[in-house]
């Protein structure tokens, strides 16, 4: 229906916007952001996030959170590349 479809288009805007965003910012700085932005915009929209997607953010913010209390100065963008690396999804070549 007319809502669902205006919904979608709100999501994606936002994962637009996010995107559009990403290529200006240092990625990791903003990442809990990004999070949060996506989150609160698929529940606002209704849309269900893959369940991987979610685990794996949640983890990388704990990690985030962790590796900020122990060094704040941390190269957490680059430790945690070599872990997004082993996903399935970056083992296919989906991202």
């Amino acid at each position: 229906d007319g809502d669902w479809a205006e919904a979608q288009d709100r999501f994606c805007a936002c994962l637009s916007a996010i995107t559009s965003r990403s290529e200006e910012e240092e990625f990791f700085t903003m990442y809990s952001e990004y999070a949060t932005r996506i989150f609160g915009e698929a529940e606002r929209c209704r849309v269900a996030l893959e369940g991987y997607f979610v685990s794996t953010a949640v983890a990388i913010r704990v990690m985030e959170g962790l590796a900020n209390s122990l060094d704040p100065h941390a190269p957490i963008g680059q430790m945690a590349l070599r872990w997004i690396g082993t996903s399935p999804y970056a083992v296919a070549g989906l991202i």
